[in-house]
Parts: C-alpha cells; sequence; structure tokens
C-alpha cells in the first residue's frame, strides 16, 4: 500500500517537473536551417558515432607511433598493406586497438571483420565479437588473452 503511494507520488513529481519544461520548448519560435556542413548530406556510410569515433582515432596512432618499439611490435599484426593510423580509426584507445589486433591474430579472425564489430554501429564487446565468430572457443578466455597480450605491448 505505501509502495503504492510512493510511486503515484514520484509519478506525479515526474510529471509536474517536465511539463513546464516541455510547454517552455513549444513557445520558442524555431531557428532557420543552417546552410553549414549541418545540413550538407553525409558521406555514404558515414554516421555521427563515426565522426566522434574518428575525432580521438588520430591520438590512438600517435599514440603508437611515439613509442616506435611498439610500433615496430604491432606492425607483424596488421592486415596487409594497412598502416597503423588507418587500422586504428574508430578505437577509444590503444589498448582496445590493441587487444582486437590480437585476438584477430590468435583466432585468425580478419582483422576488418573484428574491428567491425567492436567498434561498428552495432558494436559489441570483444567477448561477444569473438563469441559469434569463434563459437567453439572460450570467448572470455581468448578475449582475456588478447587484452593480456596488449597490456603487455603497453608496458614494455
Amino acid at each position: 500500500m505505501r509502495s503504492g503511494r510512493i510511486s503515484a507520488g514520484a509519478l506525479a513529481l515526474v510529471c509536474l517537473t517536465l511539463t513546464p519544461a516541455s510547454a517552455a520548448q513549444e513557445k520558442k519560435p524555431s531557428k532557420p536551417p543552417k546552410t553549414d556542413t549541418a545540413s550538407k548530406p553525409k558521406a555514404a556510410g558515414t554516421t555521427t558515432r563515426d565522426k566522434a569515433n574518428t575525432a580521438g582515432n588520430d591520438s590512438v596512432a600517435r599514440s603508437i607511433d611515439a613509442r616506435p618499439w611498439l610500433a615496430a611490435r604491432i606492425q607483424p599484426l596488421l592486415p596487409r598493406g594497412s598502416s597503423i593510423a588507418s587500422a586504428s580509426i574508430g578505437f577509444k584507445n590503444d589498448g582496445q586497438f590493441l587487444a582486437a589486433l590480437h585476438a584477430s591474430q590468435n583466432l585468425s579472425i580478419p582483422f576488418p571483420t573484428l574491428k567491425n564489430a567492436v567498434i561498428g554501429a552495432n558494436a559489441v564487446s570483444l567477448v561477444q565479437a569473438i563469441r559469434v565468430m569463434r563459437r567453439l572457443v572460450d570467448a572470455t578466455a581468448e578475449a582475456n588473452r588478447a587484452e593480456q597480450q596488449a597490456t603487455s605491448d603497453l608496458h614494455r
């Protein structure tokens, strides 16, 4: 009985809190659309999330390139014809990038496929991506292995 009163009271409070804000928004005159890059069509396949990920991606490449020993260590893990800069696009940090490289190498999963699963539009964790792509392996153990290899690479 008491929880019913609390829930009803909370609902009433939320309704009262939101009502003035939505009413104020309705009274504002609409602004004309901007004619800058926001109104230009996006490149095919580019999303807002991609742009946000791309904004910080060069920091991953710069971080790795600043450590020549690390760049030399991961060069063999990269897909043929790929650079650190291009392969690291979209990754949040160098640890995430290196773990994906190691998992790709360890499990013979094409890096672009794994990368798309981990940072693409419908991104999943490394464990979930491995579980889908290699059903017969212990995905958690393999993701942990790749993350340990990445950590080892970063702390040499």
